[in-house]
Formats: structure tokens, C-alpha cells, sequence
């Protein structure tokens, strides 16, 4: 798991621009008030702003699921490395495609159980759910918490030069 674990601490970043609505971890349930563990992260932003994957990959669920509405799952091709993107408002991918880091699977939505527009997203590593956030969070790579997009080519360029 520790190999796992640094491959995607070196790589990670956010899949859409927008500011964290509401964190991993335990939480005050929005709609029910209740507090309940939270195995993503949610990034709030406007309706149909492109969301698009943080790493290569296959889509391994294309659909709608409970919870999550419109949901889009990526599998690594060499790791039990999963991310979810969840609440979307449209899905631009299918099953078994393979997937380009920076490519857009879908847009931002109000889709599933949600209060306002954002995409869940959600890592796991062998199904145990991981803090995108700690990953992400430049402790490892130097990369700040407001990493917004794939697509930014500021940052991309950052990425390209610092590995």
C-alpha cells in the first residue's frame, strides 16, 4: 500500500476549479444534521464547469448511483487506484474507455443527494477511502490545496517540470 500510496501523492490534483464546500472526514450531514463520515471531498463551482480526470486510467462505472446521481469511476491501469466523481450534471464517458489525464468526463452538476452545484470526488486505494486534500496538500509535491484544474496550464506546466 505505501507504493500505492506515493504514486498518487506525487501526482494528485483536483479535477475541476472551484473552492472545497465541504471536506473528508466526519461531518455535519447537510441534509440530515447528522454526523456522518464523508469519504470525498466536494468542490463547489458553477453548473456545467468541466470536470476532468486527475490521472490516466479506465472508466470502470459510467451512470447514475445512489448518493452520488451522476457518477463517473476511473480505475488506474496498474494499481487498485480508484477515483470518483461524483453529483455530475452530465457524463461525457463510458465503460471500459480509457482515459487521458486532463480529459473531461463530465460537468459539474446538482445530480444525486446534494444542496448545491460541485463534484464529489472521492480516492481509493484497495476500496478504503483517502483524503484527496492530504494528498494534495504540497507536503509531497508543492502543490497547493487550491490546485483548481487539470486544464490549467499554469500548473500543468509546473507538474511537467517538476517531475
Amino acid at each position: 500500500m505505501a507504493s500505492k500510496f506515493w504514486k498518487i501523492a506525487a501526482l494528485i490534483i483536483l479535477p475541476i476549479e472551484g473552492y472545497i464546500s465541504s471536506p473528508f472526514g466526519l461531518r455535519d450531514d447537510p441534509i440530515t444534521r447528522h454526523m456522518k463520515f464523508h469519504a470525498g471531498v466536494d468542490i463547489a463551482s458553477p453548473y456545467a464547469t468541466a470536470a476532468s480526470a486527475t490521472e490516466t486510467g479506465v472508466v470502470t462505472f459510467a451512470g447514475k448511483k445512489r448518493g452520488y446521481g451522476k457518477l463517473v469511476i476511473v480505475k488506474d491501469k496498474d494499481a487498485d487506484i480508484c477515483r470518483y466523481y461524483g453529483h455530475l450534471g452530465r457524463i461525457f464517458v463510458g465503460e471500459g474507455e480509457k482515459i487521458a489525464r486532463g480529459q473531461v468526463l463530465g460537468w459539474s452538476g446538482l445530480t444525486g443527494r446534494t444542496t448545491g452545484t460541485h463534484v464529489h470526488y472521492e480516492v481509493r486505494i484497495d476500496s478504503v477511502p483517502i483524503d484527496p486534500m492530504k494528498l494534495g496538500s504540497g507536503w509531497k509535491t508543492g502543490i497547493p490545496h487550491f490546485v483548481s484544474s487539470p486544464l490549467d496550464s499554469f500548473w500543468s506546466d509546473i507538474l511537467e517540470n517538476f517531475f
